[in-house]
């Protein structure tokens, strides 16, 4: 008898401070779209899909290890945008960059180093630091308009989340498993 084990749907992204939070869910009400709730605001690092229990707490291990050295990042939001394309809008995010944006692609480079070397997959597309704001539906007819400005001053992130993505009927609900507070300075 072989002992069948559950997997979870697992993602790892950077968690929003509180204040930034607050921030775009009053953007929110600006766009057009169904608005995701704020619980799901968050930068996401690398998807993993369907994984094992073992799978599980070898990225939870390589997660750890990875935080030790690594400082809180000093990010902003960088403007509105339509995506997958403007000219086939499924949703608007917000891009992310600001002073340690290349500290962050160097970082999540030799995450996913690490994560391949203890053959923990992810999905290999290109990276682009950005949050997921409000989805339309396929039979929505969304009129291209300017979207407004974003505003604000840099922000600082400080912890990781190893999430869990469960789907349903609604949508999709996230659960974090694991947070990981990045070393604070001295």
């Amino acid at each position: 008898m072989t002992v069948k084990t559950k997997s979870k749907r697992l993602f790892l992204a950077l968690l929003l401070p509180d204040e930034m939070i607050s921030f775009l869910v009053s953007l929110v009400k600006k766009l057009p779209g169904r608005p995701l709730p704020p619980d799901n605001f968050h930068l996401t690092l690398f998807f993993f899909g369907q994984v094992s229990s073992q799978e599980e707490g070898k990225i939870k291990e390589t997660l750890s290890g990875a935080v030790l050295k690594e400082k809180p990042f000093t990010l902003s939001f960088a403007d509105l945008s339509f995506f997958p394309s403007c000219s086939r809008p499924r949703g608007i995010w917000v891009k992310v960059g600001g002073r340690d944006e290349e500290r962050l692609f160097s970082f999540r480079q030799r995450l996913g180093e690490e994560f391949l070397a203890r053959n923990i997959g992810f999905d290999q597309k290109p990276f682009l630091p950005h949050i997921t704001l409000t989805r339309f539906s396929k039979k929505e007819k969304i009129f291209k308009r300017g979207l407004p400005k974003v505003t604000t001053g840099e922000f600082s992130i400080s912890s990781i989340g190893l999430f869990e993505s469960r789907l349903s009927k609604k949508g999709v609900n996230y659960f974090l498993i694991k947070e990981e507070k990045l070393k604070l300075e001295a």
